[in-house]
Protein backbone atom coordinates (compact mmCIF):
# COMPACT_ATOMS: atom_id res chain seq x y z
CA UNK A 1 0.00 0.00 0.00
CA UNK A 2 2.31 2.34 0.43
CA UNK A 3 4.07 1.63 -2.30
CA UNK A 4 1.11 2.34 -4.55
CA UNK A 5 0.58 5.38 -2.67
CA UNK A 6 4.12 6.42 -3.11
CA UNK A 7 4.15 5.88 -6.80
CA UNK A 8 0.75 7.89 -6.73
CA UNK A 9 2.41 10.55 -5.83
CA UNK A 10 5.24 10.52 -7.51
CA UNK A 11 3.09 9.89 -10.44
CA UNK A 12 0.77 13.13 -10.14
CA UNK A 13 2.57 17.10 -10.78
CA UNK A 14 4.31 18.35 -7.64
CA UNK A 15 3.52 21.60 -6.73
CA UNK A 16 5.84 24.37 -5.69
CA UNK A 17 5.65 26.68 -3.30
CA UNK A 18 6.30 30.39 -3.72
CA UNK A 19 8.77 29.67 -0.76
CA UNK A 20 10.49 27.09 -2.70
CA UNK A 21 10.47 28.75 -5.82
CA UNK A 22 12.03 31.82 -4.40
CA UNK A 23 14.30 30.00 -2.29
CA UNK A 24 15.19 27.58 -5.61
CA UNK A 25 15.73 31.22 -7.75
CA UNK A 26 17.78 32.65 -5.05
CA UNK A 27 19.81 29.81 -5.03
CA UNK A 28 20.39 30.18 -8.87
CA UNK A 29 21.19 33.82 -8.47
CA UNK A 30 23.39 32.25 -5.75
CA UNK A 31 25.15 29.85 -8.18
CA UNK A 32 25.29 32.93 -10.62
CA UNK A 33 26.61 35.12 -8.74
CA UNK A 34 29.06 32.55 -7.80
CA UNK A 35 29.79 31.86 -10.94
CA UNK A 36 29.91 35.52 -11.91
CA UNK A 37 32.40 36.37 -9.06
CA UNK A 38 34.74 33.15 -9.75
CA UNK A 39 34.53 34.37 -13.31
CA UNK A 40 35.45 38.04 -12.26
CA UNK A 41 38.15 36.24 -9.89
CA UNK A 42 39.30 34.18 -12.85
CA UNK A 43 39.34 37.62 -15.26
CA UNK A 44 41.13 39.47 -11.93
CA UNK A 45 43.61 36.88 -11.76
CA UNK A 46 44.02 36.34 -15.57
CA UNK A 47 44.80 40.36 -15.45
CA UNK A 48 46.84 40.43 -12.61
CA UNK A 49 48.51 37.50 -14.78
CA UNK A 50 48.95 39.68 -17.72
CA UNK A 51 49.89 42.55 -15.16
CA UNK A 52 52.50 40.65 -13.88
CA UNK A 53 53.82 39.05 -17.41
CA UNK A 54 53.42 41.92 -18.90
CA UNK A 55 57.18 41.94 -20.75
CA UNK A 56 56.06 38.44 -21.77
CA UNK A 57 52.78 39.24 -22.86
CA UNK A 58 53.65 42.13 -25.08
CA UNK A 59 55.05 39.74 -27.70
CA UNK A 60 51.59 39.16 -29.42
CA UNK A 61 51.21 42.85 -29.67
CA UNK A 62 54.91 42.77 -31.47
CA UNK A 63 54.23 40.54 -33.80
CA UNK A 64 50.74 42.46 -35.08
CA UNK A 65 52.93 45.38 -36.68
CA UNK A 66 54.49 43.08 -39.16
CA UNK A 67 50.38 41.77 -40.05
CA UNK A 68 49.73 45.67 -40.77
CA UNK A 69 52.77 46.02 -42.87
CA UNK A 70 51.73 42.96 -44.42
CA UNK A 71 48.45 44.45 -45.48
CA UNK A 72 50.26 47.69 -46.43
CA UNK A 73 52.59 46.05 -49.03
CA UNK A 74 50.08 44.13 -50.21
CA UNK A 75 47.78 47.83 -51.15
CA UNK A 76 51.34 48.69 -52.24
CA UNK A 77 52.34 45.86 -54.55
CA UNK A 78 51.97 47.01 -57.65
CA UNK A 79 54.00 50.18 -57.10
CA UNK A 80 56.68 48.41 -55.25
CA UNK A 81 57.13 46.35 -58.10
CA UNK A 82 57.29 49.23 -60.40
CA UNK A 83 59.82 50.56 -58.58
CA UNK A 84 61.46 48.09 -58.42
CA UNK A 85 61.32 46.96 -61.89
CA UNK A 86 62.48 50.57 -62.81
CA UNK A 87 65.37 50.50 -60.25
CA UNK A 88 66.49 47.31 -61.85
CA UNK A 89 65.96 48.49 -65.38
CA UNK A 90 68.34 51.82 -64.11
CA UNK A 91 70.47 49.38 -62.84
CA UNK A 92 70.63 47.65 -66.04
CA UNK A 93 71.83 50.44 -68.04
CA UNK A 94 74.22 51.86 -65.80
CA UNK A 95 76.05 48.60 -66.07
CA UNK A 96 75.72 48.54 -69.75
CA UNK A 97 76.95 52.02 -69.90
CA UNK A 98 79.60 50.96 -67.58
CA UNK A 99 80.31 48.08 -70.01
CA UNK A 100 80.97 50.65 -72.65
CA UNK A 101 82.60 52.65 -71.13
CA UNK A 102 85.13 50.14 -70.34
CA UNK A 103 85.23 48.73 -73.37
CA UNK A 104 86.15 52.20 -74.81
CA UNK A 105 88.82 53.24 -72.25
CA UNK A 106 90.27 49.37 -73.48
CA UNK A 107 90.23 50.12 -77.21
CA UNK A 108 91.42 53.67 -76.37
CA UNK A 109 94.70 51.88 -74.46
CA UNK A 110 94.96 49.07 -76.87
CA UNK A 111 95.29 52.02 -79.91
CA UNK A 112 97.80 54.11 -77.43
CA UNK A 113 99.72 50.66 -77.32
CA UNK A 114 99.88 50.42 -80.66
CA UNK A 115 100.80 53.89 -80.82
CA UNK A 116 103.36 52.82 -78.87
CA UNK A 117 104.64 49.79 -80.36
CA UNK A 118 104.57 51.34 -83.92
CA UNK A 119 105.95 54.81 -83.46
CA UNK A 120 109.74 53.63 -83.94
CA UNK A 121 108.73 52.30 -87.54
CA UNK A 122 106.44 55.52 -88.32
CA UNK A 123 109.30 57.75 -87.29
CA UNK A 124 111.48 55.92 -89.32
CA UNK A 125 109.69 55.58 -91.79
CA UNK A 126 108.43 59.29 -91.82
CA UNK A 127 112.25 60.32 -91.51
CA UNK A 128 112.32 58.38 -95.06
CA UNK A 129 110.34 59.76 -96.94
CA UNK A 130 111.40 63.64 -95.62
CA UNK A 131 115.05 62.42 -97.04
CA UNK A 132 113.59 61.38 -100.26
CA UNK A 133 110.99 64.31 -100.61
CA UNK A 134 114.26 66.61 -100.02
CA UNK A 135 116.25 64.80 -101.95
CA UNK A 136 113.87 65.48 -104.54
CA UNK A 137 113.50 68.80 -103.85
CA UNK A 138 117.14 69.33 -104.48
CA UNK A 139 117.42 67.49 -107.03
CA UNK A 140 114.32 69.07 -108.94
CA UNK A 141 116.16 72.68 -107.87
CA UNK A 142 119.37 71.54 -109.32
CA UNK A 143 117.20 70.30 -112.86
CA UNK A 144 115.14 73.35 -112.73
CA UNK A 145 118.23 76.04 -112.26
CA UNK A 146 120.52 73.01 -115.00
CA UNK A 147 117.17 74.17 -117.55
CA UNK A 148 117.55 77.72 -116.59
CA UNK A 149 120.68 78.26 -117.21
CA UNK A 150 120.72 76.46 -120.46
CA UNK A 151 117.78 78.62 -121.65
CA UNK A 152 119.51 81.99 -120.14
CA UNK A 153 122.77 80.62 -122.16
CA UNK A 154 120.83 79.57 -125.25
CA UNK A 155 118.12 82.08 -125.67
CA UNK A 156 118.35 85.99 -126.15
CA UNK A 157 115.34 88.72 -126.12
CA UNK A 158 115.81 89.97 -129.71
CA UNK A 159 115.77 87.47 -132.89
CA UNK A 160 119.23 86.79 -134.37
CA UNK A 161 120.26 85.07 -137.57
CA UNK A 162 121.20 81.34 -136.85
CA UNK A 163 124.03 81.48 -139.62
CA UNK A 164 127.06 82.60 -138.59
CA UNK A 165 127.87 85.88 -139.58
CA UNK A 166 131.41 88.08 -139.83
CA UNK A 167 131.25 91.79 -137.80
CA UNK A 168 133.14 94.73 -138.20
CA UNK A 169 135.52 94.83 -136.42
CA UNK A 170 135.64 98.91 -136.14
CA UNK A 171 131.75 98.73 -135.11
CA UNK A 172 130.79 100.07 -131.92
CA UNK A 173 129.61 97.42 -130.22
CA UNK A 174 132.59 95.28 -130.95
CA UNK A 175 135.28 97.84 -130.38
CA UNK A 176 133.17 98.15 -126.87
CA UNK A 177 133.07 94.43 -125.97
CA UNK A 178 137.31 94.04 -126.87
CA UNK A 179 138.13 97.15 -124.93
CA UNK A 180 136.17 95.18 -121.99
CA UNK A 181 138.94 92.23 -122.10
CA UNK A 182 141.64 94.10 -124.00
CA UNK A 183 145.47 93.83 -121.52
CA UNK A 184 148.86 95.24 -121.84
CA UNK A 185 151.98 93.90 -120.96
CA UNK A 186 151.62 94.96 -117.68
CA UNK A 187 148.31 93.57 -116.48
CA UNK A 188 149.21 90.18 -118.33
CA UNK A 189 152.55 89.81 -116.38
CA UNK A 190 151.02 90.97 -112.92
CA UNK A 191 148.00 88.39 -113.37
CA UNK A 192 147.87 86.06 -116.12
CA UNK A 193 145.39 83.45 -115.10
CA UNK A 194 141.19 84.98 -115.03
CA UNK A 195 140.65 84.50 -111.84
CA UNK A 196 138.66 86.14 -109.20
CA UNK A 197 141.48 88.82 -109.02
CA UNK A 198 141.11 89.56 -112.58
CA UNK A 199 137.83 89.52 -112.91
CA UNK A 200 137.05 92.49 -109.87
CA UNK A 201 140.30 93.95 -111.90
CA UNK A 202 138.69 94.01 -114.89
CA UNK A 203 135.17 94.72 -113.17
CA UNK A 204 136.77 98.36 -111.74
CA UNK A 205 138.02 99.48 -115.26
CA UNK A 206 134.31 99.74 -115.92
CA UNK A 207 133.30 101.63 -112.89
CA UNK A 208 132.42 105.36 -114.53
CA UNK A 209 134.56 108.23 -113.43
CA UNK A 210 131.70 110.47 -112.14
CA UNK A 211 131.12 107.19 -109.48
CA UNK A 212 134.75 107.91 -107.72
CA UNK A 213 134.41 110.61 -104.90
CA UNK A 214 137.00 112.25 -102.49
CA UNK A 215 137.19 110.09 -99.35
CA UNK A 216 140.02 109.70 -96.71
CA UNK A 217 142.03 107.17 -94.98
CA UNK A 218 140.18 106.17 -91.93
CA UNK A 219 140.60 102.03 -91.70
CA UNK A 220 143.10 101.52 -94.52
CA UNK A 221 145.36 98.85 -93.60
CA UNK A 222 148.82 99.16 -94.82
CA UNK A 223 149.87 95.65 -93.94
CA UNK A 224 147.05 93.80 -95.97
CA UNK A 225 147.91 95.68 -98.99
CA UNK A 226 151.99 95.87 -99.59
CA UNK A 227 153.27 97.98 -100.98
CA UNK A 228 149.85 100.47 -101.28
CA UNK A 229 149.38 102.68 -98.23
CA UNK A 230 146.83 105.61 -97.30
CA UNK A 231 148.17 109.04 -96.29
CA UNK A 232 146.19 112.09 -96.54
CA UNK A 233 148.44 115.16 -97.72
CA UNK A 234 148.13 118.06 -99.22
CA UNK A 235 149.33 116.54 -102.30
CA UNK A 236 146.97 113.42 -102.06
CA UNK A 237 143.41 112.98 -100.89
CA UNK A 238 142.05 108.98 -101.69
CA UNK A 239 138.86 108.66 -103.72
CA UNK A 240 136.49 105.54 -102.96
CA UNK A 241 133.73 103.58 -105.05
CA UNK A 242 130.85 101.76 -103.01
CA UNK A 243 131.14 98.59 -103.52
CA UNK A 244 127.55 98.37 -105.28
CA UNK A 245 129.50 100.10 -108.04
CA UNK A 246 131.86 97.30 -108.57
CA UNK A 247 128.89 94.62 -108.17
CA UNK A 248 127.08 96.03 -110.53
CA UNK A 249 130.38 96.54 -112.94
CA UNK A 250 130.43 92.71 -112.25
CA UNK A 251 127.30 91.38 -113.13
CA UNK A 252 127.30 93.50 -116.59
CA UNK A 253 130.72 92.39 -117.41
CA UNK A 254 130.45 88.34 -116.20
CA UNK A 255 126.53 87.95 -115.76
CA UNK A 256 124.22 87.76 -113.03
CA UNK A 257 124.78 84.17 -111.99
CA UNK A 258 128.71 84.37 -111.96
CA UNK A 259 130.46 83.95 -108.56
CA UNK A 260 132.58 86.21 -106.61
CA UNK A 261 134.34 86.96 -103.51
CA UNK A 262 134.82 91.28 -102.89
CA UNK A 263 138.76 91.73 -101.99
CA UNK A 264 141.43 94.16 -102.57
CA UNK A 265 141.77 95.80 -106.03
CA UNK A 266 145.13 94.74 -107.08
CA UNK A 267 147.11 92.33 -109.39
CA UNK A 268 149.40 90.77 -107.64
CA UNK A 269 152.66 92.49 -105.49
CA UNK A 270 152.79 95.40 -108.49
CA UNK A 271 151.09 98.70 -108.46
CA UNK A 272 148.12 98.20 -110.48
CA UNK A 273 144.87 98.88 -109.33
CA UNK A 274 145.31 100.27 -106.17
CA UNK A 275 142.27 99.87 -104.09
CA UNK A 276 141.66 98.94 -101.04
CA UNK A 277 137.96 96.98 -100.06
CA UNK A 278 137.15 98.19 -96.32
CA UNK A 279 133.98 95.88 -95.22
CA UNK A 280 133.01 97.89 -92.59
CA UNK A 281 132.62 100.91 -95.17
CA UNK A 282 131.24 99.32 -97.81
CA UNK A 283 133.60 100.90 -99.54
CA UNK A 284 136.97 100.66 -101.69
CA UNK A 285 139.59 103.31 -100.56
CA UNK A 286 142.44 104.30 -103.42
CA UNK A 287 146.20 103.68 -101.83
CA UNK A 288 149.62 104.94 -102.87
CA UNK A 289 152.18 102.82 -104.64
CA UNK A 290 155.97 103.96 -104.00
CA UNK A 291 157.53 100.83 -106.51
CA UNK A 292 155.47 101.23 -109.85
CA UNK A 293 156.59 98.29 -111.72
CA UNK A 294 158.46 98.52 -115.23
CA UNK A 295 159.15 95.66 -117.46
CA UNK A 296 161.17 95.60 -121.00
CA UNK A 297 158.93 92.86 -121.93
CA UNK A 298 156.82 93.75 -125.07
CA UNK A 299 153.62 92.57 -126.68
CA UNK A 300 151.25 92.66 -129.98
CA UNK A 301 147.73 92.50 -129.73
CA UNK A 302 145.90 92.58 -133.10
CA UNK A 303 141.91 91.74 -133.07
CA UNK A 304 141.80 89.68 -136.60
CA UNK A 305 137.95 89.22 -136.76
CA UNK A 306 134.92 88.93 -134.75
CA UNK A 307 131.79 86.64 -135.58
CA UNK A 308 128.60 86.14 -134.73
CA UNK A 309 126.01 83.18 -134.35
CA UNK A 310 122.65 83.59 -132.78
CA UNK A 311 122.69 84.94 -129.49
CA UNK A 312 126.62 84.73 -129.29
CA UNK A 313 129.70 87.16 -130.39
CA UNK A 314 132.94 85.77 -130.53
CA UNK A 315 136.26 88.01 -131.00
CA UNK A 316 139.46 86.43 -131.91
CA UNK A 317 142.16 88.30 -130.99
CA UNK A 318 146.18 87.34 -131.83
CA UNK A 319 148.82 88.01 -129.18
CA UNK A 320 152.35 88.06 -129.88
CA UNK A 321 154.77 88.54 -126.53
CA UNK A 322 158.16 89.53 -127.52
CA UNK A 323 160.98 89.55 -124.82
CA UNK A 324 164.68 91.26 -124.28
CA UNK A 325 168.45 89.72 -123.73
CA UNK A 326 168.07 91.05 -120.36
CA UNK A 327 165.05 89.32 -119.39
CA UNK A 328 163.82 86.12 -120.15
CA UNK A 329 160.28 85.84 -121.46
CA UNK A 330 158.16 83.71 -118.46
CA UNK A 331 156.06 80.47 -119.39
CA UNK A 332 152.68 81.57 -118.52
CA UNK A 333 152.84 84.30 -121.35
CA UNK A 334 151.19 82.34 -124.45
CA UNK A 335 151.45 83.70 -127.66
CA UNK A 336 148.69 82.69 -129.86
CA UNK A 337 145.33 83.26 -130.79
CA UNK A 338 143.00 83.85 -128.13
CA UNK A 339 139.14 83.41 -128.69
CA UNK A 340 136.49 85.71 -126.43
CA UNK A 341 133.05 84.49 -126.19
CA UNK A 342 130.50 86.84 -125.10
CA UNK A 343 126.66 85.93 -125.49
CA UNK A 344 123.80 88.31 -124.65
CA UNK A 345 121.48 87.23 -121.34
CA UNK A 346 117.94 88.24 -120.62
CA UNK A 347 119.29 91.77 -119.13
CA UNK A 348 120.80 92.93 -122.85
CA UNK A 349 124.32 92.85 -121.82
CA UNK A 350 126.67 90.63 -123.44
CA UNK A 351 128.78 88.67 -121.14
CA UNK A 352 132.13 87.09 -121.27
CA UNK A 353 131.70 83.73 -121.19
CA UNK A 354 135.23 82.48 -121.62
CA UNK A 355 138.70 83.32 -122.96
CA UNK A 356 140.79 80.47 -124.83
CA UNK A 357 143.66 80.21 -126.72
CA UNK A 358 144.59 78.38 -129.82
CA UNK A 359 148.11 78.14 -129.20
CA UNK A 360 150.33 78.08 -132.63
CA UNK A 361 153.63 79.34 -132.29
Amino acid sequence: MNNNGENNMNDEPKLISVTEAEDTNQENDMSLSNTNIETETQVEEKSNEKDTAAPIEEKPIVNDEPIKEEKISKKELKRLKKEEEKQERLRLEQEKLELKRQEIEAKKAAKEAEKVRRSPFMYILLLLITIVLAGYTVYSSRVYKARLSKMSYECTPITTNKKEEQLDINSTLVQSLYKKVYTNIKEDLAQPEWNNTMKLYLAYRQIPTNEKYESNCNMFSRTKMEPYYCEETASFTPHAFKQESLILQFKKLFGEETKYQLDNIKLQNSCIGGYQYIPEREEFVEGICSNPSVTPLKVKKTLKEAKSYRNTIILVEEVKYSGSDKVEMPDYLKSGTYYYTFRLDMNYNFVLISKTLNNYY
